[in-house]
């Protein structure tokens, strides 16, 4: 058992992403891991944009600018 260092809960070993942390566990459980990325993802569209931009295109935000400016 390891607790949850967002949640606060003890739970299983298996409820934890492998990481450099102690146990080679992260520290917040997959849960909380879950739930943080949705409201990071809901909560920031500029960033979701500039890394959806860079992962598929390789297009740098100015790169990005001056492509939506141009058409």
């Amino acid at each position: 058992m390891k607790p949850c260092f967002k949640c606060k809960t003890e739970k299983s070993l298996d409820q934890f992403h492998k990481g450099k942390g102690e146990f080679g566990l992260h520290s917040w459980c997959r849960t909380c891991v879950s739930r943080n990325r949705a409201e990071s993802y809901k909560n920031n569209p500029e960033s979701r944009q500039r890394d959806t931009a860079w992962s598929k295109y390789r297009l740098r935000p100015q790169d990005l600018a001056d492509m939506l400016e141009q058409q």
